[in-house]
This record gives C-alpha cells, sequence and structure tokens, in this order.
C-alpha cells in the first residue's frame, strides 16, 4: 500500500498538466546554467584572465538589456510563430554560445560573448510563465506558478554549490561546457516531448508591445516611479560581480571556501526561508512591506561591507537576501494599485524597467566604483558605504513619491469612488513615512558616508598575474606595515627608506603631531608639517602641508622597485604667546614630535 507521501506526490502530478512538468524542467536545467556562469564568472574573469574589476561588471551589465527588452519582442514573435520554433532556437543558440565562451579570452570578445548570451536567454525568457498561465487550469494557478519560482530558486542554488565543491578554482572554465550541455538536454526535450499549448495567432504585431511600453514611460508620473524603484536593484547587482570580489581581495574568504559557493547563499536563504516570509509578510501593508525590505537591504549590505569577517560575510548575504526577498513582490502589489484598472497589465507588464536600468547600472557603475574606491584607494568599507546610501537616497525618494505623486494617482484613478473610499485608500502617512522618519534617513546618508569614510583603509590582496594565490601568501608577499615616530626641529628634515623588491600598487601613508598644550590665556601658533613621497628615482611622487596635525598620502599606481624614501619637514614650529602685566610675551617653539603610519602593497617578481 503506498504511503501517504507517496499518495500526496501522486496527487500533484494529477493537478498539472504533463507540459507543465516539461517547461518547469527546461527552467531548471537554463537557470542552472546561467546562475552557474555567474557564480564563476567573477573569479574566472578577475584571476584567470586578469581582466580589471570594472571591465568584469561591464561583461556582465552588458547581458542587461538583453534580457529586459528583449522579451517584449519575443513574447510577441512567440505568439505569431510559435513557442517550439523559438524555444529550439534559443536552446540551440545558448548551447552554442556557452560552449564557445572558453575560446574568448579578451575583454573585447568577451562582451560579445555575454552579449550573445543575453541575446539568447531573451529570445526565450517569457516563453515558459506564458506556457504554465496558458496551459495550467485556473484553479490550479497559483500552485504552477508558486513551484515555477521555487524551481528558479532551486537552479540558482544548484550549479553554484557543485561548481564550488567539487570543481578546483583552475577548472572554473569547464562550467561553461557544464552550462551547453544543459542547454544542449533542453533542446533535444524541446524537440520531442514539447508541443504548444495553443495556436500561433499570426496577427499579432510586435509594434502593439512596444508602443504599450512606451504608453507606460510617457506617464511621467508613473516613470518618476520606475526610476526611484531602479535604485534598489542597482544595489541588487552588487550580488552579481563585487560581492566575491570583496570577500576575495579583502581577505574576508578563508582559502578553503570556494569563490564560486558565494553564489549559493542567496537562492538558498529564498528556497528555505521564503515560504516563512510569505506568510510573515503576506497581512502587511504594501508600502510598509517594501520600506522594510528596503532596510533590510542596507542593513544587510552594512554587515557584510562594514564588518571583514567571513561569518558576517555570510550573514550580511543572508539578511539582504530576506530583504530582496520582501522588496519584489511588494513592489509588484504597488504597482496594481497605482496602475489605471483599464491599462493594468500593460502597467504591469512594465515592472521590469527599474530592474533592467538599476541591475545594468549596477553592474557596471558599482563595479568600476569598486575599481577605484575599494582596490585603487584601499577604502572597501567606505566603497559600501556610498552603495548603503544609495539604498537611502531610494528610501527616502520613495517616501516623498508616495506622499505626493503616489498619492495623486491613488486619488485620480479613484476620482469616481465615494470620498470616504478616497480618503482611505489616501491614507495618513505611517510612522514609517512621518517627518521624523524623513528626516532622520536624509541625515543618515552624510552620516554613513562620512562613518564610513573615516573608517579608513583595509588591507587589500589583489590577484597576482593571473592565478589567485592563497590568503596566506598574499598576507605574507604583499603588505609592509611602516611605523616611524621622532622629533623633527623646525627647519630640518627626517628622512626613512624603505627597499621594496616588488612592484609597488599602493602607498598609504598618515603623518599625526599635535601641538604643545598651553593654558587659557596663552596662545600656540600651529605647527606645519611637510610629507614627501619618493620614488627610487629621487622624483618626489607627492607632497603634502598642512597646520591641523594630520597629513595623509595615498599612492596609487605600479611604481618600480628599490629604495623609496619618506621625507618629514617641520616647515614652522608655532610661538607661543602669552598677555601679562608687562605685555605679551613670546616663546619660540624649537620643534615637534610626530608619528607616521602607514602600508606598502607590492606585487613580489617571484613565481
Amino acid at each position: 500500500m503506498p504511503s501517504t507521501n507517496s499518495l500526496k506526490r501522486i496527487k500533484l502530478f494529477e493537478k498539472l498538466p504533463p507540459i507543465f512538468w516539461v517547461v518547469i524542467t527546461f527552467e531548471l536545467m537554463e537557470r542552472a546554467a546561467y546562475y552557474g556562469m555567474l557564480a564563476i564568472l567573477p573569479y574566472y574573469a578577475r584571476y584567470t584572465l586578469g581582466i580589471p574589476a570594472g571591465r568584469v561588471g561591464v561583461i556582465t551589465g552588458v547581458m542587461m538589456p538583453f534580457l529586459y527588452l528583449l522579451p517584449i519582442f519575443s513574447g510577441a514573435l512567440a505568439e505569431k510563430f510559435g513557442y517550439r520554433r523559438q524555444m529550439l532556437f534559443a536552446f540551440g543558440f545558448l548551447s552554442t554560445v556557452y560552449f564557445l565562451i572558453p575560446r574568448l579570452t579578451s575583454f573585447e570578445l568577451l562582451v560579445l560573448g555575454y552579449m550573445a548570451i543575453g541575446f539568447g536567454i531573451g529570445s526565450y525568457k517569457p516563453l515558459i510563465s506564458s506556457t504554465i498561465g496558458k496551459a495550467t487550469p485556473t484553479e490550479e494557478r497559483n500552485l504552477a506558478f508558486s513551484l515555477y519560482y521555487w524551481v528558479v530558486n532551486l537552479g540558482a542554488a544548484i550549479t553554484p554549490a557543485i561548481f564550488a565543491f567539487t570543481f578546483p578554482r583552475s577548472a572554473y572554465v569547464y562550467a561553461y561546457y557544464v552550462a551547453s550541455s544543459l542547454l544542449f538536454a533542453d533542446f533535444v526535450l524541446c524537440f520531442f516531448f514539447f508541443k504548444d499549448a495553443t495556436e500561433p495567432d499570426r496577427t499579432l504585431t510586435v509594434k502593439r508591445s512596444v508602443l504599450n511600453i512606451w504608453e507606460v514611460v510617457r506617464d511621467l508620473k508613473f516613470a518618476v516611479l520606475l526610476l526611484i524603484i531602479a535604485g534598489f536593484w542597482f544595489m541588487y547587482a552588487m550580488n552579481n560581480v563585487v560581492v566575491v570580489l570583496h570577500g576575495l581581495e579583502f581577505g574576508v574568504l578563508p582559502a578553503w571556501f570556494p569563490p564560486a559557493g558565494v553564489a549559493v547563499f542567496n537562492p538558498l536563504t529564498i528556497v528555505l526561508a521564503g515560504p516563512l516570509l510569505s506568510k510573515a509578510v503576506e497581512k502587511v501593508d504594501t508600502l510598509k512591506a517594501m520600506l522594510t525590505g528596503v532596510i533590510i537591504y542596507i542593513i544587510g549590505i552594512c554587515v557584510l561591507g562594514f564588518i571583514l569577517d567571513f561569518y558576517a560575510f555570510v550573514i550580511g548575504i543572508i539578511v539582504l537576501s530576506i530583504g530582496e526577498f520582501i522588496v519584489a513582490p511588494a513592489f509588484l502589489s504597488y504597482i496594481s494599485k497605482l496602475a489605471p484598472k483599464e491599462k493594468m497589465a500593460i502597467y504591469m507588464g512594465a515592472t521590469f524597467l527599474p530592474s533592467m536600468v538599476g541591475i545594468t547600472l549596477g553592474n557596471m557603475v558599482g563595479a568600476y566604483l569598486f575599481q577605484y574606491v575599494a582596490e585603487g584607494w584601499h577604502m572597501v568599507k567606505f566603497f559600501w558605504g556610498i552603495i548603503a546610501s544609495i539604498g537611502l537616497l531610494t528610501l527616502i525618494t520613495f517616501i516623498v513619491y508616495n506622499n505626493t505623486l503616489g498619492r495623486r494617482m491613488v486619488a485620480y484613478e479613484d476620482r469616481h469612488l465615494a470620498v470616504e473610499e478616497v480618503l482611505k485608500r489616501a491614507r495618513r502617512p505611517s510612522s514609517l513615512e512621518s517627518r521624523s522618519a524623513l528626516t532622520l534617513a536624509v541625515l543618515l546618508i552624510p552620516v554613513l558616508l562620512l562613518g564610513s569614510y573615516a573608517m579608513g583603509t583595509s588591507t587589500y590582496y589583489p590577484p597576482e598575474g593571473e592565478k589567485a594565490p592563497s590568503q596566506q601568501a598574499v598576507e605574507e608577499a604583499f603588505r609592509m606595515d611602516l611605523s616611524e615616530s621622532g622629533y623633527t626641529a623646525e627647519g630640518e628634515v627626517s628622512t626613512f627608506s624603505y627597499n621594496i623588491t616588488g612592484c609597488v600598487l599602493h602607498i598609504n601613508l598618515t603623518l599625526l603631531w599635535q601641538d604643545e598644550p598651553v593654558r587659557a590665556y596663552q596662545r600656540n601658533e600651529p605647527d606645519e608639517f611637510s610629507l614627501r613621497l619618493i620614488s627610487p628615482g629621487n622624483d618626489v611622487v607627492e607632497e603634502r602641508t598642512a597646520s591641523d596635525g594630520r597629513i595623509e598620502i595615498r599612492y596609487i599606481g605600479e611604481g618600480t622597485g628599490g629604495v623609496w624614501k619618506v621625507e618629514i619637514s617641520c616647515i614652522s614650529a608655532g610661538p607661543i604667546t602669552s598677555r601679562g602685566p608687562l605685555g605679551i610675551i613670546t616663546w619660540q617653539d624649537s620643534g615637534n614630535s610626530w608619528n607616521l603610519i602607514g602600508e606598502v602593497v607590492y606585487l613580489t617578481t617571484s613565481s
């Protein structure tokens, strides 16, 4: 006699048509190929191919417009010429492109390759959900789409985990061959087992789909909302490239943890916590859910970025994944309440625009920002402070929008309702939207930026050549801490020499001093110091002068090895003056004590 669990599984398969199980198998394998490829890309491009971080972001970013814009056309084309024909084209095309990617080892060729991946996915992307909607009975549609989204996240988790814990880092390139095989399997399954759920309608036109999107964009109030929400997806895009490089280049990931494993935490959190989160937020007001989700995401960013520890890194990803899970459906629900009822489908069809804009710009701009601020200045915490501030700015502008343009849109659409109903829907601001909450969010932006900047630099472990050494090897080979203290008389110079045997990537120097303490009736003119960095060729690379007790020098570049010098000059030792019964008395100061701290990061010439 079959068990109760077996009977439940049989009933589940009976509830949904066979074509449903065929298309979610397509989706499972295609998503597994896509997210597996994304999981290995940052390490493969940055460490194996030696491509700079900013360009890695460009490679990822060029896919996004195809992923989001092409479905406008591909959906209409599939309705006109048939789903099966278009799926076969997409699966065959993607299988070929994935197979060829390992042969494209330059930045320019990889950009073209990833544009091709975006084209292939975009030509297929809307067909699975449309097939489910057409082939599934109305009463089972919620179940069908729940299984569909669960399978998407399962595919996003399973291949990164397999690649992470079975492939050595040097073999990440084979992920593209696995992706090619999965898409070829989709092609074979589609050829033998898939049939269109409905007959093609050759009267449909692509022009109508484009005009629908244009109609939404012309609604300026709605377009402003879409632009605001793009700020959240800008933050989200950091998951694709920057989060992995952050873990690798700032000593967060231990040597035993594979870089591809970073991509597992986000989908795994959604797969495991999704059902509980859905129940927790299903009765929460849509606006509160959106704002809460953005706040949670910002908290996750801060935990991940400000605490350079592996466990904090993992916790940060889990927290921001929870925020993402709350924001995405709440945004769709919010749009459905603002959209004109007679144009609901058109407006809902445009909800992909914020994702496209935010993720495209986030990948490109975010990666270059990481390259210059985190890698160049070694201020990775300041980088994450900037990203979190963009999240706060999104939060602020959304609250302002909801209390102005959003409220007007609700009132306009409800002009035919009773006044009481209008007032009920255009409700008074909650505590999250109150003026005090808005003021607090505004004040937090400079606090976050200044605070993260004040956290200073962090030790940066750059890739060595075309392969990534272990974290321990990087720490021993590349970093030199500097610490000096002394006294320099006025007009004199203290010089320190450092023999660096490799290629200098950056030098950070900070000179600190304090003027002599004086009594209330005395005045001490500030001492003025100069700090100079001199290259092995006796060229002054940088010179700074100050009288406020602090001088910082950050040299970034590929300097040669040899003897580098640091010169500390006391330009003037300010006199101390005192006003007494006999008049003004002046004591000449002779000099001052100081402390010099810093670090040198360089590449050794050894293999």
